[in-house]
């Protein structure tokens, strides 16, 4: 009899037990964010210099190149309620200047797929509608034609000159 959650594999006798929630550390409490707090937690794959945990590889580079080259006060996923328009988003990069105003950056990796531009499409009006204007506030990246440094080093400079670093 196998017990709620357990794979039994064809041809074998083990039971693998599937328990991806668990916090199995007895000496310290709370070794992961709570999953309720992040979106998808499960897919934060990729490990960055900093030592956050990201989702695409894409994202491990950005995340990279911020820290090596000085712009360390990002915030990943960082919930942003809609003032003008109700909403939550998390997006992928963002950052405070000095006089509190937010700086985002969007990555935009799957744009070959139509639900994915649809999607971008909604955000970004989501986006201007709570204030944030391309290319003063909002950056974003993509991959069409491949995943190009010079790209991502272009909009960290435009970040570093809105943020007036």
């Amino acid at each position: 009899m196998a017990f709620p959650g357990t794979v039994i594999l064809p041809g074998y006798k083990r039971k693998v037990r599937q328990a991806p929630s668990r916090n199995t550390n007895l000496f310290k409490a709370g070794i992961r964010r709570g999953l309720d707090e992040v979106a998808y937690a499960e897919h934060l794959v990729h490990k960055t210099l900093r030592g956050e945990m990201v989702r695409s590889k894409s994202e491990l580079v950005i995340a990279n190149y911020l820290f090596s080259h000085d712009l360390k006060d990002y915030q990943y996923e960082r919930p942003l309620e809609g003032e003008a328009s109700p909403g939550k988003l998390r997006p992928d990069f963002s950052f405070i200047d000095d006089a509190g105003d937010i700086v985002v950056w969007e990555h935009l990796g799957m744009m070959d797929r139509e639900d994915y531009r649809r999607g971008w499409e909604w955000k970004r009006e989501w986006y201007e509608r709570n204030g944030f204007i391309e290319g003063v506030n909002l950056f974003a990246t993509d991959e069409v034609g491949g995943l190009d440094t010079s790209k991502i080093a272009a909009v960290a400079d435009a970040i570093r000159e809105a943020l007036e670093i």
